[in-house]
């Protein structure tokens, strides 16, 4: 779909792709999601990867959460937002970067109308390089600490947010 349109423009172009080999993921939408779902996680690129595998774990404790692949904050699909707000209890974002000025703050204010929770799950710590795996485990961005986070808010929140 990018491809296809890019090709269509007469500019320079610039993409970025981080992610497993052939995983090609270029538009908002819902990559999982049932008519029962708890929560929603929002990311894009890497760390998208990491929430469809979080997904699978929840899924395995009984946690039901629909996974949104938030391709672009500019211009922001926010009716893929809303819909997932308004079928969902909770959201949580989660970023490869800081906060601020990312995902979360976006999603946040596209829902700012919508009385439901925002979440943020970003890069807090200086800088560094590093194996990208353990880089996402100490900034607490990995499947494993989206899981534990989504699980913690649940047994928090619950029934508050249904």
């Amino acid at each position: 779909m990018l491809t296809a349109h890019s090709a269509q423009l007469r500019a320079a172009q610039f993409g970025r792709h981080r992610g497993p080999p052939g995983a090609a993921l270029f538009d908002c939408r819902s990559h999982r999601e049932s008519p029962h779902d708890d929560g929603v996680l929002v990311s894009a690129g890497v760390t998208l990867h990491e929430a469809l595998k979080a997904y699978e774990e929840l899924a395995e404790q009984g946690v039901t959460m629909r996974v949104v692949d938030l391709y672009s904050v500019k211009p922001l699909d926010s009716q893929t937002l809303h819909e997932a707000a308004d079928a969902t209890g909770f959201v949580v974002t989660i970023e490869d970067h800081y906060p601020e000025g990312g995902i979360g703050e976006a999603v946040a204010s596209a829902l700012s109308d919508h009385p439901i929770p925002v979440f943020k799950l970003a890069v807090s710590h200086r800088p560094r390089s590093g194996d990208p795996e353990v880089l996402r485990t100490d900034e607490g961005i990995s499947a494993k600490a989206i899981v534990g986070s989504v699980s913690n808010l649940v047994r928090a929140l619950q029934p508050s947010y249904r």
